[in-house]
């Protein structure tokens, strides 16, 4: 029905209207003459006759002013469809060049790509999609134009949703080459800065390899992160065990180890230089959860015993794993948490040669005789301090060999430690009681 059809149609109807109004306004007026409330019948019938005069010349506008709204929204939704599109061609016209380009034969991401697009133009409605997509009317230099198909629009949309579940590998091959992108370029700005990114070494040797240069957490701040060297496996013993004091920040060089076999699945590392194994699973026991039906001491034997579970199950098959363990125990003191330590460490380096071990500890024992008692599958590392002039001490956040002794023997020195942490703490709070203020 043309505009000038629906004109004459809503005419007819408006003056079939009117008529109603007319013969029910007279209708009106005749009841109203023979009630006491006749006075009242011009108030009621001028609006309705006035309106029913009206109704005629304006209600087609109405229609006119609903149809040009409906039109203008309608060429709003294609024109934002053309420059998905647009975008949508230009990333395949990109992908194609990728192709053509020398060196990316032995690229399997490049390969997969390839065989995506190449069995999707096998099928009619996906040669069709690329035919549209390759057209004119997707040309990068015509995204501002009012100038192009609308129909050539629609119907390729409409193809692309028809194609939509042959997309998807495509679409997670081409997300892939997207990370491999954003990592080459965060591991190429981070070259000349002292905190580096690298590509990972992964090496294939039967028991577990970590070896890092210049390592640091990678969820810190890059100004303030100090980076470490770490050596596990290969010539070095693949099991460690930190002695040290509480906030000694022990745990942060543990997540250190943990975070970057972590991202060494990307082949990645937030080091100078990385050469990694590769582990099928990390377990870590940082934290015991509390339960309300269990004791301290029995959440954590719970947890030490999911962490052994766990290595005994990957043993099985032959892979790798990654165990981190804080404080194993530690609701447990004196000789009895000691010989529970021991007897782990000598369980898991004695048993599972496919585990790497992080341990750490404020136990005397386990560090003193467990390397001896596995033959020397357990290495000892400490954290650096230095002891000021004023009696405090000052975190290095450096990771070094051996055994943490004066922690354990020279009770003044600790003391001094403990009460120069307290200090810290309770100027700490002060700090932000008052910026709370």
């Amino acid at each position: 029905m043309t505009l000038g059809d629906r004109f004459i149609f809503y005419n007819i109807f408006a003056n079939k209207l009117l008529s109603n109004c007319k013969k029910n306004t007279r209708k009106n007026i005749t009841i109203l003459n023979n009630n006491w409330k006749s006075k009242i019948a011009p108030i009621i019938s001028a609006p309705i006759a006035l309106f029913s005069n009206l109704l005629p010349h304006f209600y087609p506008f109405f229609i006119c002013f609903s149809t040009i709204k409906k039109t203008i929204n309608a060429q709003r939704d294609i024109s934002r469809s053309h420059k998905d599109l647009i975008a949508i061609a230009d990333l395949l016209k990109s992908i194609n060049k990728l192709n053509n380009t020398d060196n990316t034969d032995n690229i399997l991401v490049i390969k997969n790509i390839s065989n995506s697009l190449n069995e999707i133009a096998k099928t009619k409605d996906g040669k069709k999609l690329f035919d549209l997509l390759y057209s004119p009317t997707f040309n990068i230099n015509n995204e501002q134009s009012l100038f192009y198909s609308r129909g050539t629009v629609l119907a390729t949309e409409f193809l692309l949703k028809k194609v939509y579940k042959n997309l998807q590998p495509l679409l997670k091959n081409i997300a892939c080459l997207g990370g491999y992108r954003a990592i080459a370029v965060m591991i190429k700005e981070n070259q000349n800065s002292g905190i580096k990114y690298c590509f990972v070494e992964k090496i294939d040797n039967p028991t577990p390899v970590i070896d890092l240069k210049n390592a640091w957490f990678p969820l810190l701040d890059t100004k303030k992160a100090v980076p470490n060297n770490i050596n596990l496996g290969n010539k070095s013993p693949c099991k460690a065990i930190i002695t040290g004091p509480n906030s000694g920040e022990k745990t942060n060089f543990m997540k250190t180890i943990g975070f970057n076999v972590l991202l060494s699945k990307l082949g990645i590392a937030a080091a100078e230089n990385a050469r990694i194994t590769d582990f099928s699973k990390i377990v870590t026991a940082l934290t015991p959860q509390e339960e309300m039906d269990l004791s301290y001491f029995q959440a954590e034997s719970k947890r030490i015993e999911c962490v052994k579970n766990e290595v005994k199950k990957y043993h099985s098959t032959k892979k790798k794993i990654l165990a981190i363990i804080d404080e194993p125990y530690k609701g447990t003191t004196g000789p009895t948490g000691e010989r529970l330590v021991c007897e782990l460490g000598i369980e898991i380096a004695n048993n599972y040669d496919n585990c790497a071990m992080i341990m750490a500890t404020h136990m005397e024992k386990p560090p003193t005789s467990l390397p001896k008692d596995t033959h020397h599958k357990f290495k000892n590392y400490q954290i650096d301090y230095l002891e000021l002039d004023d009696g405090t001490f000052k975190k290095t956040y450096k990771i070094k060999d051996g055994l943490a002794e004066w922690w354990f023997k020279d009770e003044e020195k600790s003391y001094k430690f403990i009460k120069s942490l307290m200090t810290f703490q309770a100027s700490s709070k002060k700090i932000r009681k008052s910026l709370f203020q």
